[in-house]
């Protein structure tokens, strides 16, 4: 007979948490084509749902950064890539080349997340 035991402590809350993974997934996938499509505070407020959920990724939060900086919120698109740093250092080069934030060049904020 094989009988198995589930590894999680809780796993009803275990399961919310990959829940929210997948529908995290789903809001970010939403942002990107409303961002397609110019509908850029739709786009906004669909990525801040994905980061809500996931707020431990990286890609959820450069997203978000994308979408403050096509919105022409500076401040907060440096805060959310800060907090995309924080997770991945690795995105320093590929935010230093990513086109949505060449306006952001101008700031010495940005210029120093993108070049420690």
């Amino acid at each position: 007979v094989d009988i198995r035991v589930d590894d999680a402590v809780d796993p009803f809350k275990e399961l919310r948490r990959l829940l929210n993974l997948t529908m995290a997934g789903g809001h970010a996938q939403e942002s990107a084509r409303l961002a397609k499509e110019g509908k850029l505070t739709e786009a906004l407020a669909e990525q801040k749902k994905a980061v809500e959920m996931n707020p431990r990724n990286e890609g959820t939060h450069y997203a978000l950064a994308q979408r403050y900086a096509q919105n022409r919120e500076y401040v907060n698109a440096v805060n959310e890539l800060r907090a995309a740093l924080e997770i991945q250092k690795n995105l320093r080069e590929q935010a230093a080349a990513d086109s949505l934030f060449a306006p952001m060049k101008q700031f010495p904020e940005f210029t120093r997340l993108v070049s420690q």
